[in-house]
């Protein structure tokens, strides 16, 4: 629990706000009063430098969660409006913007989706990803009750480039069980950095 978060949650009225612009400033102002400090500034991210994000304020987790729950009940009947802002944070590419954009995805109703979660999820991914951001939003998929796709869904992924090829792998990681089929299309992946191959070494040979 944040008390400063919740408290100043508990005093907006985003509900009936249509412009898109006015959302992602908001969310911003969000992830401002869920850092310790509300003068802290935004900063790259000095712990990797191949994080490809535009900003990490440090929010942590259960802050975030915090933020998609209180917007999914504000714009309960309205939940579209929300469904087009998942774009829109993963465009804008902060750390805290591509979680949030996530949980929304994984706890958004299927009417507003109007498409298959994983389907949307992979089409957001550009040419350059954080790692973590996939892993991350994988599980919570998983965790909102969203099945792991088919093989032939991965096979399909893979064939359309190596960057794909490489995307299914980390989100094959969230599965419990891998068929034959998963398993050979996870040895023949491309070549990694060093991250992906220790992701892709656990999930072969797993440690008990």
């Amino acid at each position: 629990m944040n008390p400063h978060l919740d408290d100043w949650l508990s005093s907006q009225r985003m509900g009936n706000v249509k412009r898109k612009r006015s959302w992602m400033k908001f969310f911003r102002q969000c992830y401002e009063r869920s850092i310790p400090s509300f003068g802290n500034q935004p900063k790259m991210d000095v712990f990797d430098e191949h994080s490809h994000y535009s900003f990490h304020y440090g929010v942590p987790t259960n802050d975030l969660r915090t933020i998609a729950s209180w917007t999914l009940t504000e714009c309960q009947g309205n939940e579209r409006r929300i469904a087009k802002l998942i774009p829109l944070l993963w465009k804008r590419k902060g750390r805290e913007d591509c979680l949030l954009a996530g949980f929304f995805l994984a706890n958004l109703p299927p009417s507003a989706i109007q498409e298959n979660v994983w389907m949307v999820f992979i089409h957001l991914l550009q040419k350059t990803e954080p790692v973590e951001i996939i892993l991350e939003i994988s599980a919570e998929l998983k965790r909102a009750g969203h099945e792991i796709p088919n093989d032939d869904w991965f096979v399909a992924m893979a064939e359309q480039s190596t960057l794909w090829h490489q995307y299914a792998v980390l989100i094959l990681s969230q599965s419990n069980t891998l068929s034959e089929q998963c398993r050979l299309l996870i040895v023949s992946a491309p070549k990694g950095g060093e991250l992906f191959e220790r992701i892709r070494e656990s999930i072969l040979v797993p440690k008990n």
